[in-house]
C-alpha cells in the first residue's frame, strides 16, 4: 500500500537499511516497522522492546540523518487510527528490561543517549489486521486501473511475489 501511494519521486524500499519499509523523500525517510499480533489479547509495550531498541540504537548512531520512526502493529483490542504515546518513562523501563536478548542493544545505547530527541522523531500506530490490509492493497490495485477480475488471483499475489524476491536481493536491482 505504502508503494502504490508513494509519490512518483520518492524511493521506497522493502527490508530496508532501517525497518521493514523505508520511504525516502528530499524531506526525510520514514522508517515503518510492522508488528502483527493477531492473536494477543492484549497490547503490552514489552512486545514491541525489541523493535523500538533496534530503532533507538539507529537513531543513537545517526542523530542528524532525519529519520521518523513509525512502529505499525495490529493488535485486536486496539482500533485502527488509535496512537501509543511513548514516554521517557517508558523508555527507562525498557533500558531497565532483564531480557538477556536486548542487552547488546541496550549496553550500546549507554548513558548518552538522547531520549527526548528519539521521542520527537517516533510514533507507535495501531492500525488493520493482515486481512484489512490486502482488502485495502486489493482495492488500491482496482482504483490503479487494474480489473476486478485479475486484482485477487493475478496482480496482488504477482506484486507480492516481486516485492519479495527484490527485498531479498542484496543490491538494487
Amino acid at each position: 500500500l505504502e508503494i502504490i501511494n508513494a509519490p512518483e519521486d520518492t524511493k521506497v524500499t522493502v527490508e530496508g537499511i532501517v525497518e521493514d519499509i523505508d520511504i525516502e523523500a528530499p524531506s526525510g525517510t520514514r522508517a515503518i516497522q510492522c508488528k502483527y499480533h493477531e492473536a494477543q489479547q492484549h497490547f503490552s509495550l514489552s512486545l514491541l522492546y525489541k523493535p523500538l531498541l533496534q530503532m533507538m540504537v539507529h537513531f543513537n548512531a545517526n542523530p542528524s540523518a532525519h529519520v521518523s520512526y513509525i512502529l505499525y502493529g495490529y493488535f485486536p483490542e486496539k482500533s485502527p487510527g488509535d496512537k501509543y504515546s511513548l514516554t521517557k518513562e517508558d523508555i527507562q523501563q525498557l533500558l531497565s528490561t532483564k531480557n538477556k536478548d536486548y542487552a547488546k542493544h541496550i549496553n550500546s545505547l549507554q548513558a548518552d543517549f538522547n531520549d527526548t530527541g528519539f521521542l520527537s522523531v517516533v510514533s507507535i500506530e495501531f492500525g488493520k489486521s493482515m486481512d484489512d490490509l490486502i482488502y485495502d492493497v486489493q482495492a488500491a490495485l482496482g482504483a490503479a486501473g487494474i480489473p476486478k477480475g485479475d486484482v485477487e488471483l493475478i496482480a496482488y499475489p504477482n506484486a507480492i511475489n516481486i516485492i519479495a524476491n527484490v527485498a531479498c536481493r542484496h543490491e538494487v536491482p
